[in-house]
């Protein structure tokens, strides 16, 4: 899983043309809030959840930091 940032640093969102202001490009091409966290399936989670998947049904979700969750 990736975080979202500004600067490009390998494991880190870029900043492109491509993604809104205040968005990073995920590696999959997906764009994410800035200081977000990049998800499988060009999903992401904003500050302060992290990704949940559910692979059996190819779904995604964001659980608080802090808290234990399950993917839909």
């Amino acid at each position: 899983m990736l975080q979202a940032s500004s600067e490009n640093t390998g494991s880190s969102l870029e900043r492109r043309q491509g993604c809104s202001s205040g968005y990073g490009l995920c590696s999959d091409g997906g764009c994410c809030p800035i200081n977000g966290q990049c998800c499988i399936l060009n999903s992401c989670c904003s500050e302060g959840y992290y990704c949940v998947t559910n692979a059996d049904r190819n779904r995604i979700g964001c659980c608080p930091n802090g808290s234990e969750c399950q993917a839909p």
